[in-house]
């Protein structure tokens, strides 16, 4: 290969196109070699792919600058950074002598003697590497990277693990490996490369050229920092207009480090800059809401286990206020410090809390009033019903008594009789309603006075129909199946009592004369089983579902004395016990009523 003063040549090492003729593998990494025969004595440190690029351009363009004759030996991952900056190696190549690349994947075909292109082997490590290497006069570089392989988004982050030296000795150990895997790629060129290297001793750089890498190096700094704190202060701007407040922390076995914190943070409790920062603040648990401090005690150690976590609770200002707060927190692994880093958003929800609860408080006012509109709409219509109710037999009364003032003594004692027998009966009609107005007006359906005790069953039934007024014409059709051996029941005899009175009367009121009315009663694995039998018309299916409805009326039952109270009080008697109701109804041939009653046993 022809030496050219002031030129550069590209060596760019690539076995696609100009297959080796050595056959087995070459397993060279530079940056391996360089450690082990240094150790403690090299320098490593970790830096992006995207500072190797910086540093190399910088390296470069001192060259280039300066037009200093020189050899570059250079190493990509891959070949598509050879396409990436075509025009720049082409115009390294065009001005210095000589350049050595080496990458994967297919090369462009060399273009000129100064070149040299070499794909490397695909299990080769010097694909793992980043180097660059300068011979020239004037100076002497070696930067070289290996890829740590931990996967990244953008591969500008990419870390690697970097060598970066002016050393002689150490330079000249890296032109010995690299001559070494030229040869093994491309023998027909090693003659003229080691007569290339002959011609470029490694040379101790020049002050000068020190001074002005360095001083490139401080103006790129310089730039990303301006860079740095003017994206810093747009978010400190964008996050300051917003609700939302963020922080990033760092949490690594018992140790919590706040990393970052948005510029509103401070404001949201009015902390003074005395004060501890508000993250701390919040995970300092004696200022939760002593009732939320179990919700947040759980957020805060599924954050600290590396789950993601949402968390609402109150904290307490320094004011002795306290203030809803939601944290949202997710979290990552740091393999490097083998740390969780946290990512927390918290959204100050006390309005929000403030409306939901009004919300809530304005739902119950609307309960409230609908309740207050259904009663004096039950107000209206009991109302209504009493005074039709009570009016009727009062107007049979005063009808029967003004004829039997008036034809006394004209009528026989048969007929003074059947008039006697119509005042008793509306009296007794009237005894019966003013019984369930008296339960209507004296009890709360919805809190039932509850006194059970231990009675007979057979007994207590006795006791209650012989009290009952207006069914003595039919107390002989009352079928009664209750046996004499019965165990005591717990039960309030003075619920039942109103549980066999308004089922009695509403069956001998809506059954023919003619027809028995039953009633039984057992008891069976601890419950009092009470069943009442009529055979009436029945239960149409449309008013089963409103028969325990206050003053409900039937089609059937409109016509019949009553405020339509009975079922309702049966039904709240039941309720108070515990216990349930059945009906088994069927058009033209009666209703079934099975009461089931606990014993309390």
């Amino acid at each position: 290969m022809a030496i050219i003063d002031n030129e550069f040549v590209i060596l760019w090492l690539n076995t696609m196109s100009q297959p080796s003729s050595h056959s087995a593998p070459l397993q060279v990494s530079l940056f391996a070699n360089l450690v082990d025969d240094l150790g403690d004595d090299v320098e490593i440190i970790r830096c992006t792919k995207a500072t190797l690029v910086h540093i190399s351009h910088q390296l470069e363009d001192l060259v280039l600058r300066h037009e200093l004759p020189a050899m570059i030996f250079t190493g990509f991952q891959e070949s598509s950074h050879w396409q990436q900056e075509t025009a720049r190696y082409r115009k390294l190549a065009d001005k210095v002598m000589q350049v050595c690349i080496f990458a994967g994947k297919p090369l462009p075909m060399e273009s000129n003697a100064k070149q040299l292109h070499i794909q490397l082997e695909g299990d080769d490590p010097l694909r793992q590497e980043w180097f660059l290497l300068i011979l020239s006069p004037e100076f002497s570089s070696l930067l070289c990277g290996q890829d740590n392989l931990v996967a990244t988004e953008d591969e500008a982050t990419r870390e690697f693990d970097t060598i970066w030296s002016f050393d002689v000795d150490l330079i000249l150990r890296t032109l010995d490996m690299l001559e070494n895997v030229i040869e093994h790629y491309r023998p027909d060129r090693i003659q003229a490369l080691q007569e290339a290297r002959r011609r470029y001793p490694p040379t101790t750089i020049a002050p000068q050229y020190i001074s002005e890498l360095s001083l490139e190096i401080v103006r790129y700094e310089e730039a990303l920092s301006r860079e740095l704190r003017w994206h810093q202060s747009l978010v400190d701007k964008m996050l300051a207009t917003v609700p939302h407040h963020l922080y990033v922390a760092e949490a690594k076995e018992d140790d919590f480090t706040i990393i970052y914190e948005s510029p509103n943070l401070d404001d949201l409790l009015g902390l003074k800059t005395d004060q501890p920062t508000l993250t701390m603040y919040l995970f300092d648990l004696i200022h939760v809401h002593p009732e939320d401090r179990p919700t947040a005690t759980q957020h805060f150690t599924k954050i600290q286990q590396g789950q993601e976590s949402t968390a609402e609770f109150r904290v307490q200002t320094p004011d002795n206020t306290y203030i809803w707060l939601r944290d949202t927190a997710t979290t990552t692994f740091n393999a490097s410090n083998r740390s969780l880093r946290v990512y927390g958003v918290i959204e100050d929800i006390t309005l929000y809390r403030q409306l939901e609860q009004e919300h809530r408080e304005q739902e119950r006012l609307q309960i409230l009033l609908e309740q207050e509109r259904e009663y004096k709409i039950i107000k209206r219509r009991f109302t209504e019903l009493v005074s039709h109710e009570f009016r009727t037999p009062l107007s049979s009364i005063s009808t029967t008594l003004y004829m039997l003032n008036r034809t006394r003594d004209t009528m026989s004692n048969e007929q003074y009789e059947q008039r006697l027998g119509r005042i008793q009966h509306a009296v007794d009609v009237i005894t019966q309603l003013m019984d369930e107005y008296m339960i209507v007006i004296s009890n709360d359906f919805d809190a039932y006075t509850f006194n059970p005790y231990p009675v007979e069953p057979g007994p207590l039934i006795d006791e209650i129909i012989k009290n009952m007024i207006g069914i003595k014409n039919d107390i002989d059709r009352l079928q009664i199946d209750i046996p004499a051996d019965l165990p005591q029941v717990s039960v309030d005899a003075e619920l039942v009592q109103q549980i066999v009175v308004a089922l009695l009367n509403n069956a001998l009121r809506y059954s023919p004369a003619s027809q028995p009315v039953e009633i039984s009663a057992r008891v069976a694995n601890q419950h009092f089983i009470l069943k009442i039998v009529d055979h009436g018309k029945g239960i149409p299916e449309t008013d089963r579902e409103q028969i325990f409805d206050a003053f409900y009326r039937g089609d059937e039952s409109r016509f019949t004395p009553g405020l339509g109270m009975g079922l309702t009080i049966v039904q709240q008697a039941v309720n108070a016990h515990g216990g349930s109701i059945q009906i088994a109804s069927e058009p033209k041939q009666g209703t079934a009523f099975t009461i089931t009653l606990p014993t309390g046993d």
